[in-house]
Formats: structure tokens, C-alpha cells, sequence
């Protein structure tokens, strides 16, 4: 089955194929093969580290850097195929434009807009979000970490907005932003170049609203006092 399928990967990939790596922690944990992949040993094994609570014999730091490295890897490989914006259009543009399209409710001026959004998701929901802004530092999210996306008014008179965005909090700066202060527009475009088609999330063109404005039920939402 290997062998069939190997001919679809790059070349790239099978460089970095680190089977070895999975199989053998597997065999310490003494579970087949096929059970689990890399990411999800990685995960049980850092909760672990995190905690403080003993690894399973045989585990050493050699083994548990490896993993980390493959883990790593094999995330960002996903994240970054074939390009951040390719991959992030389809894995998390629908909640970027989500947050876009809250944003520009404030910029209009609508009734409908919110001065606070709060939204709750895992790691695996920060690390393609910051890939698809193109500000991912291709490291695992660690514990408790946050973003910030701010929508600032510039007091010029003329209505125009910025977008801060802050990870863990650290200022970004978003490619295709003159500076981590980005303008509305140059954030808008970004958010277009993300949002995803129909097709592409696999429905059909009657679905469209569905794939470029989900329901807020997908994910957890609270507002609060004014706050830009």
C-alpha cells in the first residue's frame, strides 16, 4: 500500500518521512501501528511534560525532540501546502472572514455591530488561523495561548480604520500590511484573498452563504461593554 500511494507524494515529503520515529514509539506504548499518528502521540506525550508526570519507559529526550520535531513538521507541511493561502482558505478562511465581516460592521456604523467578540478553540484552531495571516512561527500553540485582533479609529476625521493583530502578546505584522498597524483596506484584501467558495468547501452554489458566513453556533461568542 506503501508503495501505490508513495508515488503521490513529493519528494520533499518522503525526505521527511519519519515513520520510524512513529513506529518505534508506538511499539514503547504497545500499540499497533496504525493506531496513531505522530500528532497524537506528540499530544499525549507534552501533556505529560506540561504536568509534570513521568514518560513511559524507554522515552528518552532524544525521543521525545524527535517527535516534537515531527510533529512540527508534519503541521506545518499541512498548513503551508502548498501555500499558506491556498491552505488557509480551505482549513480556517470562514472564521478569518468572520471576523472580518464583524469588523466591518463597525465600520459602518450598523446596529448589528458588536464592541466585543470572544471566541474559544484549541490549538489546532490558533496555529491555521496565524498560518493563514502568514504570521505563523510554525511552533505548536503553547498552553493558554491567545490572539487579539483589535479594530482601531484613527482620530483624522476622515473614519478610517486599522487592524491590530497580537499574539500571546506580541504585536504581528501581516504580510501585505505596511506595519502591524494594518489599514481596514489592506486587511480587507487579505481577508478576500481567504474567504472560501462553495466549491471549494464543497457545496453547492445554493450553499454559498453557509461556506462564507457560518453560524455563530460554530463557534462560542460573548460580547461585552464598548470596547473597539
Amino acid at each position: 500500500l506503501r508503495a501505490r500511494y508513495s508515488k503521490f507524494c513529493s519528494a520533499h515529503w518522503r525526505r521527511n518521512d519519519k515513520r520510524p520515529t512513529q513506529s518505534h514509539t508506538l511499539m514503547l506504548l504497545g500499540l499497533p501501528s496504525d493506531n496513531l499518528n505522530v500528532i497524537h502521540i506528540f499530544d499525549c506525550m507534552h501533556t505529560h511534560v506540561c504536568h509534570n508526570f513521568s514518560l513511559p519507559d524507554g522515552f528518552t529526550q532524544e525521543l521525545f525532540d524527535a517527535v516534537v520535531t515531527e510533529s512540527n513538521w508534519q503541521t506545518q507541511y499541512q498548513y503551508w501546502y502548498h501555500n499558506y493561502t491556498f491552505a488557509g482558505r480551505l482549513l480556517i478562511g470562514s472564521l478569518v472572514n468572520e471576523v472580518f465581516q464583524a469588523m466591518q460592521l463597525k465600520t459602518t456604523g450598523s446596529s448589528d455591530a458588536k464592541d466585543f467578540l470572544l471566541y474559544s478553540g484549541h490549538d489546532s484552531t490558533l496555529a491555521p488561523f496565524l498560518s493563514a495571516l502568514g504570521v505563523w512561527d510554525g511552533l505548536w500553540p503553547p498552553y493558554a495561548s491567545m490572539i487579539v485582533m483589535e479594530l482601531w479609529q484613527y482620530d483624522s476625521g476622515d473614519q478610517s480604520y486599522a487592524v491590530r493583530l497580537m499574539y500571546n502578546g506580541k504585536e504581528l505584522k501581516m504580510p501585505g500590511c505596511k506595519s502591524t498597524l494594518c489599514s481596514f483596506d489592506e486587511f480587507a484584501r487579505i481577508a478576500a484573498e481567504l474567504n472560501p467558495t462553495a466549491a471549494q468547501c464543497g457545496l453547492s452554489s445554493s450553499d454559498q452563504g453557509n461556506a462564507l458566513n457560518p453560524p455563530s453556533a460554530r463557534v462560542q461568542r460573548r460580547t461585552n461593554r464598548k470596547k473597539h
